[in-house]
């Protein structure tokens, strides 16, 4: 009987098997993003909003885990991101807005002590009937390295 054991012999369908399978495992945790569309700029880091990747996914891939605020499709959160001041049109199908939320053209996007939400943030007097401003909502950039 031969007892010696056999040298390993590389397999490229196994190891290109284990690849593919961290890729996705990598995709779902959402470490990758999708490169830019055509005609988009390139340069060396080209920052995608999660708002522009939701809208180049198919239907089924649109489900994206993030700590996102009432459920919102756009993963605005307490958390991480950076400032929004060009809130969407149904940002306020999402969030109970002060009743100006649409007046405001430099501020950008606070949730106000009563639970209300202004786009008045950075401006004097944000949430000034509404308890004044309790936080600034984020939203998340991805970053894509070419």
């Amino acid at each position: 009987m031969n007892t010696q054991a056999k040298p390993y012999r590389w397999h490229p369908t196994m190891d290109t098997g284990f690849i593919l399978l961290c890729c996705l495992l990598a995709a779902c945790a959402g470490l990758f993003t999708l490169p830019p569309q055509s005609g988009q700029a390139a340069s060396a880091t080209t920052i995608i909003h999660a708002t522009r990747v939701h809208r180049s996914l198919p239907p089924q891939a649109k489900r994206v885990r993030c700590p996102a605020v009432n459920g919102n499709p756009w993963c605005y959160n307490f958390l991480h991101g950076t400032l929004i001041y060009q809130a969407p049109r149904t940002f306020c199908h999402y969030f109970k807005c002060v009743s100006d939320f649409w007046q405001a053209d430099r501020g950008y996007v606070v949730e106000c002590q009563n639970g209300r939400y202004s786009h008045f943030g950075g401006i004097p007097g944000a949430c000034r009937d509404d308890g004044g401003v309790r936080r600034a909502l984020h939203q998340r950039v991805l970053l894509h390295t070419l």
